[in-house]
């Protein structure tokens, strides 16, 4: 067994290297090696796609200029049409030990200032589109149609979903020269088993009172801390970028400096169990490289627009 992080540089031509570390002891150098090698050259890159579903509704070059506006009065109700479903949704996760946390959801279009009210996660979970409300309310809705099919069928707009704020880590390693992302853990509810942005989902809880900033901020520390052991005075919330995705749900990706090294973060979650389970593999490379990356290697939609967007 491994007692520090293994690591494999896969050269992409030009003095430019990704470079893998392990979080989970059982891989090796030559793991690391197979598994880059293999996915090289494997790229699907759809970027008709991806604009289509995935596009940039505006950057702040700093997170201190974020506004948000906060709509107290409204929480979200799913269409009548869709009530069996939500209901069904809700005793399916607790059965399951999940929890109904809050989210803030959109209060119409996407957009800087953000526009906000007060949801839940089964919300989320009851309007995804490509859920299929049969599987769980036989009973009540024909089989094998989606929430997108249905939606059509009832004459309801995708955007009457709850679609919640999502934060990707735009994490900038080695005082902001490099590109820090993972490998996502097979069993991850978004995103399984591929090269992306690590991330969370803020829960916030509206009051009068409420600092939607300063929340931000703490969740932010919570889940670098929780993520890659990095303390609040190791890091830096730089700009904010945000995104509208069609198809899954909005996110801003939050630009994250820091001094250390993804070799040194890599160490400090090494064999943690909690960071296995999200990302058993920390990927690094320089910022000049990433158009190499997206045109050889396989990422996930979303984190592909958000490395144009770095890049750009």
């Amino acid at each position: 067994m491994n007692t520090k992080p293994a690591s494999y540089k896969h050269d992409l031509g030009g003095g430019i290297y990704l470079e893998a570390f392990s979080v989970d002891p059982a891989l090796t150098e030559k793991d690391l090696a197979m598994s880059l090698t293999l996915k090289d050259g494997t790229a699907q890159l759809d970027l008709d796609s991806i604009n289509r579903d995935i596009h940039l509704v505006g950057s702040l070059n700093s997170f201190d200029d974020l506004e948000v506006r906060l709509n107290l009065e409204r929480q979200f109700r799913v269409p009548e049409q869709l009530q069996a479903y939500r209901d069904a949704v809700g005793r399916a996760s607790d059965t399951k030990g999940r929890y109904n946390g809050p989210v803030a959801l959109f209060d119409g279009s996407v957009s800087i200032p953000l526009q906000l009210f007060q949801g839940g996660y089964y919300d989320f979970i009851a309007t995804k589109l490509k859920a299929v409300p049969h599987d769980l309310v036989p009973d009540q809705y024909p089989a094998g149609r989606t929430v997108t099919e249905l939606f059509d069928e009832w004459g309801i707009s995708p955007e009457e979903r709850a679609r919640y704020l999502g934060f990707a880590h735009l994490l900038l390693t080695d005082g902001g020269t490099k590109l820090s992302f993972v490998q996502r853990a097979k069993g991850m509810a978004a995103a399984p088993d591929c090269i992306s942005l690590s991330g969370s989902t803020p829960n916030p809880k509206f009051t009068l009172d409420f600092n939607f900033q300063q929340y931000c901020r703490e969740h932010v520390q919570a889940e670098m801390e929780e993520e890659f052991a990095l303390k609040g005075s190791e890091f830096h919330l730089a700009g904010l970028h945000l995104f509208d995705d069609k198809k899954e749900a909005p996110f801003a990706a939050l630009e994250i400096s820091t001094p250390l090294t993804t070799e040194a973060l890599a160490a400090r979650i090494y064999g943690k169990q909690d960071a296995i389970k999200e990302h058993p593999v920390l990927y690094s490379m320089p910022l000049e490289g990433v158009d190499t990356l997206l045109q050889r290697f396989p990422v996930f939609p979303s984190t592909v627009q958000v490395f144009r967007a770095l890049i750009r």
